[in-house]
């Protein structure tokens, strides 16, 4: 800080014995006034200077004091002003408001559209179920019929072999009554054998 006051001190002001010499150099530069005011004034100069020696530094100090104040305080403002902008910078502006709202009623459509997906997906579930069901009862029903199916065949089957064999049974009977009437009335010629 002192560092700063002093190469302020430098830069903006002169020193007070140089300032002394300037308005003494001023005062010669002018044009000379009356001679008693002239008196006066060169009488005074060393209490100017005298004056102006305690008066210079103090204001000088208070000036550059008031100068460093505005300075850090221009600089603290600036920095709030950087961070501020940078804090708007990232903040979202109107036309991300409005892809938001586009966003967000496309996303209330496909809501939507997903609710009725579901609905239409729950009854179509419902709907394979009972198809589910029905074929597995038409399945129990043609396995029902086909069951029965060839347990009436095979009756009918065994009906029939059943009967064939009763016919070739009461042909081997009529066979064998035939053969039995015939071998009664067997006729014997020369040695004993039956000639037919």
């Amino acid at each position: 800080m002192i560092q700063k006051v002093q190469t302020l001190q430098k830069r903006r002001v002169p020193a007070s014995r140089d300032l002394g010499a300037a308005v003494l150099g001023e005062a010669q530069t002018r044009p000379r006034p009356p001679s008693d005011t002239l008196d006066r004034m060169e009488r005074a100069t060393p209490q100017i200077e005298a004056q102006l020696d305690l008066c210079w530094p103090r204001r000088l100090i208070q000036k550059t004091e008031e100068v460093v104040e505005r300075d850090l305080s221009l600089q603290e403002k600036e920095r709030l002003y950087n961070e501020l902008k940078a804090i708007l910078a990232r903040q979202p502006g109107p036309e991300v408001a409005e892809q938001l709202s586009v966003y967000q009623s496309s996303l209330r459509g496909k809501t939507r559209q997903m609710k009725s997906m579901a609905s239409e997906l729950n009854m179509y579930q419902a709907q394979l179920s009972e198809y589910k069901y029905e074929v597995e009862r038409l399945t129990r029903e043609l396995q029902d019929a086909k069951r029965k199916y060839y347990e009436s065949k095979r009756r009918d089957q065994l009906a029939r072999e059943l009967d064939a064999e009763e016919r070739d049974l009461g042909a081997l009977q009529a066979q064998t009554q035939l053969a039995a009437s015939q071998s009664a009335k067997a006729r014997f010629t020369g040695g004993g054998f039956a000639i037919r």
